[in-house]
Protein backbone atom coordinates (compact mmCIF):
# COMPACT_ATOMS: atom_id res chain seq x y z
CA UNK A 1 0.00 0.00 0.00
CA UNK A 2 2.94 2.83 0.35
CA UNK A 3 3.67 2.27 -3.21
CA UNK A 4 0.31 3.75 -3.72
CA UNK A 5 0.49 6.84 -1.57
CA UNK A 6 3.35 7.83 -4.05
CA UNK A 7 1.13 8.19 -6.59
CA UNK A 8 -0.71 11.63 -7.68
CA UNK A 9 -4.93 10.74 -8.28
CA UNK A 10 -7.01 12.87 -10.09
CA UNK A 11 -10.23 12.67 -11.02
CA UNK A 12 -10.56 13.07 -14.37
CA UNK A 13 -12.95 12.33 -17.98
CA UNK A 14 -10.84 11.77 -21.31
CA UNK A 15 -12.21 14.22 -23.79
CA UNK A 16 -10.98 12.61 -27.00
CA UNK A 17 -11.37 8.89 -28.03
CA UNK A 18 -8.95 7.64 -29.93
CA UNK A 19 -7.08 11.31 -31.04
CA UNK A 20 -10.60 12.53 -32.37
CA UNK A 21 -12.73 14.99 -31.21
CA UNK A 22 -16.35 13.54 -31.49
CA UNK A 23 -17.19 16.21 -34.06
CA UNK A 24 -13.91 14.74 -36.17
CA UNK A 25 -15.13 11.09 -35.54
CA UNK A 26 -18.52 12.41 -37.28
CA UNK A 27 -16.76 14.20 -40.55
CA UNK A 28 -14.77 11.42 -40.78
CA UNK A 29 -17.73 8.83 -40.92
CA UNK A 30 -20.00 11.34 -43.37
CA UNK A 31 -16.82 11.98 -45.31
CA UNK A 32 -16.44 7.85 -45.93
CA UNK A 33 -20.31 7.17 -46.70
CA UNK A 34 -19.78 10.37 -49.28
CA UNK A 35 -16.72 8.39 -50.56
CA UNK A 36 -18.89 5.18 -51.29
CA UNK A 37 -21.22 7.12 -52.83
CA UNK A 38 -19.20 9.11 -55.39
CA UNK A 39 -17.54 4.91 -55.85
CA UNK A 40 -20.92 4.20 -56.59
CA UNK A 41 -21.70 7.13 -59.28
CA UNK A 42 -18.00 6.55 -60.65
CA UNK A 43 -18.90 2.99 -61.18
CA UNK A 44 -22.47 3.43 -62.82
CA UNK A 45 -21.02 6.50 -65.36
CA UNK A 46 -18.45 3.80 -66.37
CA UNK A 47 -21.68 1.35 -66.95
CA UNK A 48 -19.84 -1.69 -64.36
CA UNK A 49 -21.24 -2.82 -60.89
CA UNK A 50 -19.74 -1.16 -57.93
CA UNK A 51 -18.72 -4.34 -54.99
CA UNK A 52 -17.68 -3.32 -51.78
CA UNK A 53 -15.69 -6.00 -49.91
CA UNK A 54 -15.84 -5.73 -45.57
CA UNK A 55 -14.26 -8.44 -43.28
CA UNK A 56 -16.58 -9.92 -41.03
CA UNK A 57 -15.36 -11.99 -37.90
CA UNK A 58 -17.59 -14.92 -37.54
CA UNK A 59 -17.54 -17.55 -34.27
CA UNK A 60 -18.07 -20.87 -35.21
CA UNK A 61 -20.54 -22.55 -32.48
CA UNK A 62 -19.40 -25.88 -32.51
CA UNK A 63 -15.54 -25.55 -32.17
CA UNK A 64 -15.72 -21.17 -30.58
CA UNK A 65 -12.82 -20.85 -33.19
CA UNK A 66 -13.00 -17.61 -34.66
CA UNK A 67 -12.72 -16.95 -38.82
CA UNK A 68 -12.10 -14.01 -40.95
CA UNK A 69 -14.51 -13.99 -43.77
CA UNK A 70 -14.86 -11.64 -46.42
CA UNK A 71 -18.09 -10.50 -47.68
CA UNK A 72 -19.57 -7.84 -49.61
CA UNK A 73 -20.70 -4.61 -48.21
CA UNK A 74 -24.16 -3.71 -48.90
CA UNK A 75 -24.41 -0.15 -49.72
CA UNK A 76 -27.90 1.73 -50.05
CA UNK A 77 -28.16 4.57 -52.89
CA UNK A 78 -28.91 7.77 -51.77
CA UNK A 79 -29.44 9.09 -55.40
CA UNK A 80 -32.19 8.63 -57.57
CA UNK A 81 -33.79 9.89 -60.73
CA UNK A 82 -37.26 11.86 -60.90
CA UNK A 83 -39.87 12.30 -63.19
CA UNK A 84 -38.21 14.62 -64.93
CA UNK A 85 -35.24 13.28 -65.79
CA UNK A 86 -33.74 15.09 -62.63
CA UNK A 87 -31.02 13.23 -60.04
CA UNK A 88 -31.89 13.99 -56.58
CA UNK A 89 -29.30 13.06 -53.69
CA UNK A 90 -29.55 13.06 -50.07
CA UNK A 91 -26.70 12.91 -47.52
CA UNK A 92 -27.47 10.09 -44.77
CA UNK A 93 -25.73 9.97 -41.71
CA UNK A 94 -25.90 6.28 -40.95
CA UNK A 95 -30.75 6.18 -41.25
CA UNK A 96 -31.17 9.60 -40.61
CA UNK A 97 -31.76 11.96 -44.14
CA UNK A 98 -29.15 15.15 -43.74
CA UNK A 99 -31.48 18.73 -43.88
CA UNK A 100 -28.84 20.44 -45.95
CA UNK A 101 -30.97 23.71 -46.11
CA UNK A 102 -34.05 25.06 -44.46
CA UNK A 103 -36.86 22.53 -45.44
CA UNK A 104 -34.92 20.66 -47.94
CA UNK A 105 -33.29 17.52 -47.33
CA UNK A 106 -32.13 16.95 -51.49
CA UNK A 107 -29.59 18.34 -54.16
CA UNK A 108 -31.05 18.34 -57.32
CA UNK A 109 -28.08 17.66 -60.70
CA UNK A 110 -28.77 17.47 -64.38
CA UNK A 111 -26.55 14.59 -64.78
CA UNK A 112 -24.05 11.87 -63.23
CA UNK A 113 -20.77 14.07 -63.80
CA UNK A 114 -22.30 17.32 -61.78
CA UNK A 115 -23.49 14.50 -59.26
CA UNK A 116 -19.89 13.70 -58.44
CA UNK A 117 -18.88 17.09 -58.58
CA UNK A 118 -21.96 17.80 -55.85
CA UNK A 119 -20.87 14.83 -53.52
CA UNK A 120 -17.20 16.00 -53.60
CA UNK A 121 -18.28 19.72 -52.64
CA UNK A 122 -20.56 17.69 -49.97
CA UNK A 123 -17.41 15.86 -48.51
CA UNK A 124 -15.41 19.06 -48.43
CA UNK A 125 -18.31 21.16 -46.22
CA UNK A 126 -18.41 17.77 -44.05
CA UNK A 127 -14.81 17.80 -43.48
CA UNK A 128 -14.78 21.28 -43.34
CA UNK A 129 -17.77 21.01 -40.50
CA UNK A 130 -20.44 22.96 -42.55
CA UNK A 131 -22.68 19.96 -41.54
CA UNK A 132 -21.96 19.67 -38.05
CA UNK A 133 -25.29 21.30 -37.12
CA UNK A 134 -27.31 19.27 -40.04
CA UNK A 135 -25.83 16.22 -38.08
CA UNK A 136 -26.25 17.36 -34.45
CA UNK A 137 -30.11 17.96 -35.18
CA UNK A 138 -30.52 14.36 -36.54
CA UNK A 139 -28.50 13.29 -33.67
CA UNK A 140 -31.26 15.25 -31.19
CA UNK A 141 -34.07 13.84 -33.47
CA UNK A 142 -32.77 9.98 -33.26
CA UNK A 143 -32.19 11.10 -29.37
CA UNK A 144 -35.87 11.99 -28.71
CA UNK A 145 -37.09 9.15 -30.91
CA UNK A 146 -35.71 6.84 -28.80
CA UNK A 147 -36.38 8.58 -25.24
CA UNK A 148 -40.08 8.71 -26.53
Amino acid sequence: MSGLLKLKFVASRREVKYGKSNKETRRAKLAARIDEQIALATAEIAGREHVAMQTKTVVNKLTGESVTNEAQKRIKVWYWKDSTGAINCEVQYGAMKLELSKGKNAVQVTNMKELLVTLQLIKKAALDGELDSAIDAALATRKAKNAA
